[in-house]
């Protein structure tokens, strides 16, 4: 991903590298899938890393550069791509998406090709193009949240899983509260120094408002969840 002429850019990971033959803007569609940043394929791939460094493989990635702080660094590149990047006839730091992204220039390359040719009836069309799955990114990449069975025909068999997928020197602290996993009030914090969240160092789970787990690095942690709607 982030080899020198491959899919790496600035303002996010192309929909080809950038050394192929392949790879360039000159065509006459206004969406291509041979150079632009697409949200929707970021998403994707985020979500395939994500199952990566969470799954029996991890150690493997990890030889190829697939790292949990990799994963938060991508990641913010793309939250940086919906609140940074210019879009015609948007005010600048107005949070938008549309449908592809210039990854170097730092535009959204879509609707700026239908601005300028005056397609007045589709100009538009990608208004918040939200066909992405950015908060399942967060939720259940950056912060780590998901559930596990370990047997499929017997539900009382779920464990609510935490595994954060950032090194502890990128965030001093994070957070994602009221969140609903299988009729449970789950919330989740990650306090570097314990400065932010009631003083507690490192990585804290509740569940209906209950201390459910904590360490004070950070690491995986679980939960059984013994009641199931």
């Amino acid at each position: 991903l982030t080899a020198d002429g491959g899919f790496g850019a600035k303002w996010g990971l192309r929909t080809a590298e950038r050394r192929h033959s392949c790879y360039n803007f000159s065509t006459n569609c206004v969406t291509s899938w041979h150079a632009p940043v697409w949200p929707f394929e970021s998403s994707k791939l985020l979500t395939g890393l994500a199952k990566a460094l969470t799954g029996p493989h991890a150690a493997a990635a990890a030889r190829h550069g697939a790292t949990p702080a990799a994963f938060a660094d991508h990641l913010r590149t793309y939250a940086r791509m919906h609140t940074r990047g210019a879009a015609e006839d948007v005010a600048a730091g107005v949070p938008f998406v549309g449908e592809s992204f210039h990854p170097d220039d730092g535009f959204w390359l879509t609707r700026r090709l239908m601005f300028q040719r005056k397609m007045h009836e589709e100009k538009r069309r990608g208004d918040h193009y939200f066909h992405s799955t950015f908060v399942d990114n967060v939720l259940s990449g950056l912060v780590g949240l998901r559930v596990e069975l370990d047997d499929a025909a017997d539900l009382t068999s779920a464990r609510l899983v935490v595994q954060p997928l950032f090194a502890a020197d990128q965030f001093a602290y994070v957070a994602a509260t009221r969140v609903a996993v299988r009729g449970r009030d789950v919330a989740v914090a990650w306090d570097r120094d314990g400065s932010r969240y009631g003083g507690r160092k490192g990585l804290s789970v509740w569940v209906d408002g209950r201390a459910a787990a904590h360490s004070p690095e950070l690491r995986r942690l679980e939960v059984k969840l013994l009641r199931l709607v």
